[in-house]
């Protein structure tokens, strides 16, 4: 679990990172990736902006493929 918050008046985002010692590293990869893919469906959301989403999706491409997942389809 992952769980980010905005601190408005600090512009700041604090975070909390929980996993149990059971989570393999592979699924941390594939959980990582998936977040990503599904931060950049939150910001085109979130700022109608699908360009920069988009560079949001190719870093994500470009992770999956240097650390040699098969993602779980999206």
């Amino acid at each position: 679990m992952m769980l980010s918050l905005w601190d408005k008046n600090e512009k700041m985002t604090y975070s909390i990172d929980l996993w149990t010692k059971d989570m393999t590293v592979e699924d941390m990869q594939i959980h990582l990736h998936q977040m990503l893919l599904k931060m950049a469906d939150t910001f085109s959301r979130a700022t109608n902006n699908p360009d920069a989403a988009q560079m949001i999706k190719k870093f994500s491409q470009d992770f999956e493929n240097k650390i040699g997942i098969k993602n779980i389809p999206e």
